[in-house]
């Protein structure tokens, strides 16, 4: 029993007693035995009130227990308002994304016609296709003022599948207030500017693109922009396996508005071992040479409001020897090569939304990798915002030494999304 309840029984029973006293005093003994009986049964029932009054007070909550509930329920309240912080956090961290990073994609559908006529009527060879020729997503990522991450990744149906880090560098400087910079990573060196208004690339990017792993250090100015850089190359004169390919580059062009309705950009550029471009590299055996074959390539773009003229040449400086690329056979026999091509390209603007183009380039010492000359022309129109549809037609020549090839003719049409 617990104290409370013996103090009320003790209670309750001098009561009774105090009560009952006189009348006692006149009872019998049996009025008497029975009184105390009757009182010894009430007694009792008070004891079972009292012990389930006991119990109850046992079960209700304690002021340590409110104590201890408490910080429980300020515990849950933290726990709900968490994921809101997260939220807020979450938040913060996508908007300081936004603020540094720009993502930029490109998608191309073409869909395409060939017929390939040989000589002597030995059969044309005609093809069609329709695939998804590009699929870009390109990254740049403000790190400093003067420091700078970009990421291209790259699908190219037949070309890159699955995919391709077509571009992965970081530059350091190449700002408003410092334009020296140090560019290092996988990227295309700038042999040279590539310009084309056309579905198809030029032959001058056939020969020599070249992607690669590689350092450069430059300047990129108001009016100028300078390149030195270099790499391990695929392809080489030794057995040691160290970087032996370099190039330089340079070109001129004047800002809007500073020579009148003329915008100019003027270029020119040297490579110690063409070899090494991608498609070349393919077509030396082993990627071994006696020497290496330097090459250079010039440019110029000249636009005066809605008319542009680009022209481009790029040559090797020396001679591959005979047998030092596998396409350089007439014959049957084995000869030497110096590859090159050049390239001459007149656009016209109208009505802001549509584009003609028309282009005329040649091939030297490239047998029957590619047409001797080729020309055609080029319509594009902007259907919507960041969307394009353009066709194009080019007809190629092949020399008379590339085998029984004689001409080809190809329509293309694409439909290119920026976004």
């Amino acid at each position: 029993m617990y104290p409370k309840g013996i103090l009320i029984l003790l209670l309750v029973v001098f009561v009774v007693l105090v009560s009952h006293a006189p009348s006692w005093c006149r009872m019998s003994n049996e009025e008497l035995l029975l009184e105390l009986e009757r009182l010894k049964e009430r007694v009792q029932e008070l004891e079972k009130v009292i012990r389930q009054r006991s119990a109850a007070e046992e079960q209700a909550p304690s002021k340590e227990t409110f104590n201890h509930i408490r910080p429980e329920d300020e515990r849950i309240s933290a726990e709900l308002a968490r994921p809101g912080e997260k939220r807020e956090g979450m938040r913060g961290i996508i908007d300081e994304i936004a603020h540094r990073v720009t993502v930029n994609g490109l998608l191309e559908i073409e869909a395409s016609y060939s017929n390939l006529e040989r000589k002597e009527n030995k059969g044309d060879e005609k093809t069609s296709d329709i695939k998804l020729a590009t699929a870009q997503l390109e990254f740049n990522a403000r790190i400093h003022e003067y420091v700078n991450a970009h990421l291209i990744l790259l699908w190219e149906e037949d070309d890159t599948e699955p995919l391709d880090i077509d571009e992965g560098t970081i530059t350091l400087g190449a700002t408003e207030n410092f334009p020296f910079y140090l560019l290092a990573g996988r990227f295309y060196p700038p042999f040279s500017e590539f310009n084309t208004y056309f579905i198809s690339d030029p032959l001058t990017l056939e020969v020599a693109e070249t992607q690669e792993s590689a350092v450069a250090v430059g300047y990129v100015g108001t009016w100028a922009y300078v390149s030195i850089g270099g790499f391990n190359g695929d392809v080489s004169c030794e057995e040691d396996d160290r970087i032996n390919s370099w190039w330089a580059h340079a070109q001129v062009y004047n800002p809007k508005g500073t020579l009148g309705p003329f915008l100019i950009k003027l270029g020119a550029s040297y490579f110690n071992n063409l070899a090494d471009s991608d498609m070349l590299s393919e077509q030396v055996p082993d990627r071994e040479l006696q020497d290496l074959v330097t090459g250079a390539s010039f440019f110029g773009i000249v636009e005066v409001g809605s008319v542009a003229l680009s022209a481009e040449y790029i040559t090797a400086l020396n001679d591959f020897r005979p047998g030092e690329l596998d396409f350089a056979v007439l014959d049957g026999e084995a000869k030497s090569a110096k590859p090159g091509a050049w390239n001459l390209e007149l656009a016209f603007s109208f009505l802001e939304k549509f584009q003609v183009a028309g282009k005329y380039e040649r091939s030297m010492d490239l047998f029957s990798l590619f047409p001797k000359a080729r020309y055609g022309g080029v319509f594009g129109w902007e259907i919507f915002p960041y969307t394009t549809w353009s066709i194009e037609y080019l007809h190629g020549v092949y020399d008379d030494h590339d085998d029984d090839l004689d001409k080809e003719d190809v329509v293309t049409s694409q439909v290119a999304v920026e976004f």
